[in-house]
Order: C-alpha cells, then structure tokens, then sequence
C-alpha cells in the first residue's frame, strides 16, 4: 500500500498532524472560546484546516478567536491541539482519515488532517458504537484459511463482522518466520470495501498477517492471522503388508511444526491421495483403517510420491509382559539398551540409523480383565538439538500410538521444533512423556507401536526411548502413586519447562479431553505456539514477559486440573489465572511495540481482551502511562514522515497502527470498548 499524492498536499496533512499532536496546549481564555457556544463544531471544523504553516492571515480567523489574543495564531493553535483531543463532536463522521490504502484522488485538507492526534486525552473525539445494538467488529477469511495449507499467489479476503469499515483508515503489515520488525512488511495493493478487505496472494511460507483498521464509528480493529503457504503437490501412496495398493483409505497431513494445519484426503484406486499446496516443512502422515490397521510417515513437504505402508494389529504375544523387565523385553524392533546407574536395569531405543523412512518397534502384551488403563512411557533425544539445528527444516518427527482389540485407539505424535526448544537439555533429551488409554473390561490385548524418523535430511539421528509399558487399575481420580500412568504426573506436567508449549496438549488436553475447541489447545495451545513463533519481534524484556507467563499460566493449570474438572470450569479458571500472570510478569512494563505484540496476538476475541482489560481497570497508571508512551512513538513516525517522503506511507502506516493501539487500550481503561457487557 502507499499514500500517492503531492508533496504540498503531503505537508499540509504532516504539520496538521503536528498541530493536533503539539505538547503546547494551554488550557486558557482562547480554548474556553473553542469550547463555547460559538465554538463546538464550528472549532472542530477550524481546527482541522488551520495550521501555522498554511495560514498566518489573521483576518480570516472567525469570530470565536476573538479570545485569542497577543500572538492569535500561536494562541489559535494551542487551542487546537487542546480541543481536537477533548470534544466530542455531535455529529457522528470519524475524525480518523490518516490513510494506508492506495488512492489516485487527491487527499483534501478535510480528509487528511487532524488524523493522528497523538495526545488527546480519556474522552475521544472519535464517536462509540450505539448502545442500542453493540458489536464486537472482527474480520473473518474468506478464500484461506489458518488451518489450511493455502494455495500460494492466490488473493484472499477479510469479511468484516459489523458496522462499516473507514476505507480511508486501515493498513495490513505481513512478516514471515524469523522476521525481527515488530510491525513486518507493508502489504501492497490491497483494496477496501465497507465491508471486506481484499489482499493479494502470497509466495511459500508461514506469514503473520497483521490488519489494523477502524470502523466508521471510530472502533479499532487490531487483528492477527497465522497463514502457512504452499505450492507442492505431494503424492502419497498407501500399500498393505504385501504392498499392494490400498482404496478408499483417509489420510491426514499435519504441518507438525504448526499444530491444527491439516489436510485431508482419501486414496483412489490406485492407493494415491495428492495433498496440494504443502509447503516445504515437516508433514506428518498418518492413517486408520476400518479393521484397525495403522500408517504413519513423517517427512518434509515433497513432490515425490511418499509410501505409507499399512502396520496390522497383530495377535498378542507372550514375549512382552507388563510384569516383567517394565515391559522392555520381546518387541519386534529397537534395540534393548543397559543404562548405567539407573533404577531400571534397561530400555528400549527406537532410532533413526542413519535412514530416511521411518524407523518403527511394536509389541503386543494381554491385559488383565481388572485393567483399566494403559500407558507407555518414553522420551525423546535428538542430535539436531546439540547439532545447533533447532528451528530448521531439520525437523525429525516421532509418533507413539496405542490400541487395542475392541477398537480402542490413541495416539500421540511431535516434531523437534513443535516442542520448543526449552522441552530439551544440552544433549537433546526431553525429560519423560506418558501415554495413557483407558480400556474397557472386554480388552484382551493392546499393541504399542512407535515410530521415529529423520526429517530432510539422515545426517544426525534421533531416537525414541522407551522405559516402562504399564497397566492400571486405579481409578482416573487416583494419586500419582497409585496412578503413574495419569497425564499430570509425567514430569513435563509436575514441572512444566521454561520455553515450551508442549504442556497444552501433552498434559492439560491429555487429562481433559476438550477436543479443538477447548482450552487447552484452541487458546492455551494456539497462543503460546503464536508468541513462540513471533518471538523474535519482542524485545529482550518482552521475550522474557511471554516466557515467564506461559510458564505461569501452565502452572496456574497444574492447580486448576482436578479429578471433577471440567472442560467449562478448567477454561473459566484458567483465564482468571491470567490477569495475575500478565501482572507478576511485567506486562505494565513492557515497552510499547511488546505491548502491541501481545495486543494483536491475544486481543482478537473476547476472552483474550478480558484479562487485558482488568489488568488496565485495576492497574494504576498503567493504562496512562501507556498511553503515553503511544503518543510518543505517534508523533516520532509522524516526524520520520515528514523527513523521508520516499517512505512516508509506510511511517504513516505505522503511525495509524499506534493510533488504533491507543484507541484500543483507552477504550478498555474507561470501560467503552464496543461490547458494554465485556
């Protein structure tokens, strides 16, 4: 997007700017005239088309100036910068008309000042929403999606919720992974309507697409979307034990690295699904069939054809008993290994060797009819970690699954980078997970089969090792001491690690089961993968405040989950604990481009905008003092504008991205945000 007009045009909309934003204001006999009865809009009007710049003659003024005496245009213009930030005005036109679209038309005095006031204070001269009928405006996609691999250099729209949008007032930034701009790259050419946003595509890639905007009414919208790119077709063979080829098989394709973006496709008679627009990544392939056959693969996103061969459930054996060896001794697969100065006398190790396919182990024991649970546990090592290679496309992938002969199936499958880097020690070792699945009375056997391989690349191995199969007979509610298999008492759930959001899904999900729309993964989950990703555009403080509340949200967690938790009551306590966690952390304290990173990644619901909004009622000055610190950094873009025209829309476009953080943090400091019952 760019501003396109003169540079005549260009100053008089910067120095109206100024005017609006200067510190001079002096609340004297002059400003009281402006607020008068001859005043009001009329001053309002004025305002917005006088500057010292454009007009000196002091027989123009009108008549409300006559306060204004000694120097009236110096006088005239402290008024101003007092007055645009004050009044409300009765009619309901926005004043924001600072522009980040693209236009040929020339920009009027009267659509482009007064546009950035960088000081106005508690009461906007910006209008609210209607009582009678409150909106919470968001935009929604259309034509992509953040659970989608979507088609690169393809166009996309947002549909805006309700009210109209001010099509002079938006912008949208994108950055890709790694990138270190807390604001990204200036989208060119998109348009606007009242009612939808439409944006060009994209190449290959994971992007944050970032819009800030205002409805008509004066409303900012500050909203984030994670979107994953791509452009190969990948096709993906399934065959049986005898390789032949297998019909009418669902097929899922995970990107692992970015949770909740699938695929889904069946194979045709030949065995083959085409997944289309995968983006060079780790894929995780896994299918189920209707006789309890399984297929896992995991790979980086290729246009060679991949083969998932189909693992039977096979008999149970004889060779593998919980009671004995802890489950270690009789599996087809792996390797038994002594460890030293341990507890246990072995365990098992299911490594990658050096091969590109994945590398498997199973093993089939019986269950006692009085058996209520079965777990596995296992950890992950990899030499990618020690390697320096975390974060890369060297991303190896392992899978452990369970299941049962009365159809009973769970699975649980990660990629090196999906766990963070703080799930690891120095030598690429997590610390041990556990896999539990309840099985009924009429079980007779299970079978465990895991899987690890190498992602791009067979240059450094990873392995799974296993140390214990277990089964229970106590009930879901027992202790870690009667109940080891239990989820919470892995110890990545006791004691979540720092830099990790591995905690959602393995122990929080685990134990609650709320499905994708609970709150362990679509909130708890989903925010802490957004702040992970987007790391690098926090500074060292802010880096440090997502850390340290994720890890305080995750234990806040540990207390929260009990035997008569619910999915309802776990997700109601979980977001009280977040005002406290947002506080001890910092978050009064973070330097302003933290503050709209946190803002635009958690503020896009309701349930993101509550704890913010009670951290900004009850903390102080933290809400003024933040204000602030905004209209600095306005008035600081609004400055770089006028000194570099080359790059002015894109300072502007800053500029209207702090003039929306503003609005939205003032508005939920005095209690007007859009939805009155927030």
């Amino acid at each position: 997007m760019r501003l396109q007009f003169s540079l005549p045009l260009l100053g008089l909309v910067l120095t109206s700017i100024v005017l609006a934003a200067s510190s001079s204001c002096q609340k004297d006999n002059c400003l009281r005239a402006f607020e008068g009865r001859n005043g009001g809009d009329k001053a309002l009007s004025f305002c917005k088309t006088f500057t010292s710049g454009v007009s000196t003659a002091t027989t123009s003024l009108p008549v409300f100036i006559a306060q204004c005496t000694g120097s009236v245009v110096a006088r005239a213009s402290s008024a101003c910068s007092c007055f645009v930030k004050t009044y409300v005005p009765q009619s309901t036109q926005s004043m924001s008309s600072i522009s980040s679209k693209p236009t040929t038309s020339p920009i009027t005095p009267s659509t482009s000042k007064s546009s950035m006031s960088s000081t106005s204070s508690s009461t906007s001269a910006v209008s609210t929403p209607s009582p009678t009928a409150p909106c919470l405006p968001r935009f929604s996609l259309k034509g992509a999606s953040e659970t989608a691999f979507n088609p690169t250099s393809t166009p996309f729209s947002l549909t805006l919720s309700c009210n109209k949008l001010d099509t002079q007032n938006y912008t949208v930034f994108s950055s890709g992974d790694g990138s270190t701009d807390p604001f990204g790259t200036l989208v060119q050419g998109t348009n606007a309507t009242e009612s939808s946003l439409q944006i060009p595509g994209f190449s290959p890639g994971r992007y944050t697409i970032t819009v800030v905007a205002f409805d008509t009414t004066g409303n900012a919208i500050i909203q984030y979307f994670s979107l994953l790119f791509g452009s190969i077709t990948m096709p993906v063979l399934v065959v049986d034990e005898s390789n032949a080829p297998v019909q009418n098989v669902t097929v899922t394709a995970d990107a692992t690295i970015y949770p909740g973006i699938r695929q889904v496709g069946v194979t045709d008679a030949s065995g083959i699904v085409k997944f289309t627009n995968i983006y060079q990544t780790s894929i995780g392939l896994f299918t189920e069939t209707a006789d309890n056959k399984i297929g896992v693969n995991g790979v980086a996103g290729t246009s060679n054809t991949i083969t998932i061969k189909l693992i039977p459930f096979r008999p149970a054996s004889d060779t593998t008993k919980f009671n004995e060896s802890d489950g270690i001794t009789g599996w087809t697969g792996g390797v038994t290994k002594d460890i030293p100065l341990s507890k246990r006398d072995n365990v098992l190790v299911i490594g990658t060797n050096a091969q590109y396919n994945l590398q498997t182990a199973h093993a089939e024991p019986k269950v006692y009819p009085f058996t209520k649970s079965v777990y596995i546990k296992y950890k992950f090592q990899t030499a990618e970690v020690p390697g320096g290679y975390f974060g890369t496309q060297y991303n190896d992938y392992f899978i452990v699954t369970i299941r049962s002969n009365t159809g009973n199936m769970i699975s649980e499958s990660h990629s090196m980078n999906e766990l963070g880097l703080g799930a690891f020690d120095s030598a690429g070792n997590t610390k041990f997970f556990t896999l539990n699945m309840p099985v009924n009375p009429k079980t007779e056997w299970v079978q465990f089969d895991v899987g690890v391989s190498n992602v791009a690349d067979a240059a450094l191995d990873s392995q799974i090792i296993v140390a214990k199969l277990g089964d229970l007979t106590c009930d879901q509610c027992g202790s870690c001491e009667t109940c080891p298999g239990d989820p919470m008492c892995q110890p990545t759930c006791v004691s979540p690690p720092l830099k990790s959001c591995a905690f959602y899904a393995g122990c929080a999900e685990a134990t609650l089961q709320c499905g994708a729309g609970g709150y362990p993964l679509a909130y708890g989950q989903k925010n802490c993968l957004a702040f992970q990703a987007d790391l690098t555009k926090y500074t060292p403080a802010g880096q440090d405040f997502i850390w340290n509340t994720m890890h305080c949200l995750q234990l806040a967690l540990i207390n929260i989950i009990k035997c008569d938790s619910t999915c309802d009551t776990a997700g109601n306590a979980a977001f009280d604990s977040h005002p406290k966690c947002y506080v001890d952390s910092g978050f009064c304290d973070l330097p302003v481009m933290d503050w709209y990173q946190v803002v635009k990644t958690v503020g896009t619901d309701l349930l993101g905008i509550k704890p913010i909004r009670q951290i900004l009622q009850t903390g102080g000055t933290c809400a003024s003092k933040k204000i602030t610190e905004i209209d600095a950094e306005i008035d600081g873009y609004v400055q770089q504008a006028k000194n570099d025209m080359a790059n002015a829309a894109v300072y502007l476009a800053k500029a209207l991205v702090m003039k929306a953080l503003r609005k939205f943090v003032q508005d939920l400091s005095n209690g007007v945000f859009p939805i009155p019952s927030l």
